[in-house]
């Protein structure tokens, strides 16, 4: 596209129709919907397994920043995301994996499936995301509850690690404030 080199690259994450921009000389990911901050849109569950495998393959590009269709303001004025959003991404996906079976589950809040990538500043809570959160324990435990779980998550011991500063020292937004 004149002088902007840009891949259009298919990925199974989201949905088995996704398909994300890289723009290799700026090393720059605009990501649609396959990834979100604080939690992914989950619409096809089954597909879990294929979904972390390509995060896993997504988490390898030479990614500076990430844009994504959903996510906080100040993180997308101030540049966008660095690669930790795949790995809250990969968190949350493998716990709605590996929990769909749980006694409790439906009972989940957000915070508990989150909890640990808000603590490391890789995503924000965001209040409008606990609607989306209690869909997603919905369609995951209706889909799961009566099959064999497959193995939740790729092993991440080989992944590249979140640098210290994860997502840079922006100040934390107020949950009232307008998304994307």
């Amino acid at each position: 596209m004149g002088e902007i080199e840009l891949e259009l690259r298919r990925m199974n994450i989201h949905s088995i129709d996704g398909c994300v921009v890289y723009l290799p000389r700026d090393k720059l990911l605009l990501a649609g919907d396959t990834l979100e901050d604080p939690l992914t849109y989950i619409i096809e569950p089954e597909h879990f397994a294929e979904h972390l495998r390509q995060l896993k393959e997504m988490k390898g590009w030479d990614i500076a920043k990430i844009l994504p269709d959903h996510g906080d303001p100040d993180m997308i004025r101030t540049g966008g995301y660095d690669k930790t959003l795949i790995d809250a991404t990969v968190d949350y996906v493998t716990q709605m994996l590996s929990r769909a079976q749980d006694a409790d589950y439906l009972d989940g809040t957000m915070e508990d499936f989150i909890g640990d990538s808000a603590a490391r500043g890789w995503v924000r809570p965001f209040e409008p995301y606990r609607e989306v959160h209690e869909q997603n324990l919905k369609l995951v435990h209706d889909y799961w509850k009566d099959k064999t779980l497959p193995e939740a998550s790729p092993s991440q011991a080989d992944w590249p690690q979140p640098s210290s500063s994860a997502r840079g020292s922006s100040s934390k937004g107020s949950s009232s404030s307008r998304r994307s």
